[in-house]
């Protein structure tokens, strides 16, 4: 099935690299990250953050700053 092919790691491993790989897909990808941050930013230095684990984890340096 094609949905199977998603838990390849090789493929998983390369989905980034092609996902982003347009200027307009690098903005995209850096506007999360500045909206990630400014929230974060919002929420004091008390606040827990739950990261939950889908996805390729493409935020989660944003989140650990």
């Amino acid at each position: 099935m094609k949905r199977d092919r998603w838990r390849d790691a090789r493929v998983a491993g390369e989905y980034e690299a092609r996902r982003f790989k347009t200027p307009l897909a690098r903005w995209k990808h850096r506007r999360d990250e500045v909206l990630v941050s400014e929230l974060l930013a919002r929420s004091g230095p008390h606040a827990s953050v739950l990261a939950l684990p889908c996805g390729t984890g493409r935020l989660f340096p944003a989140l650990a700053r």
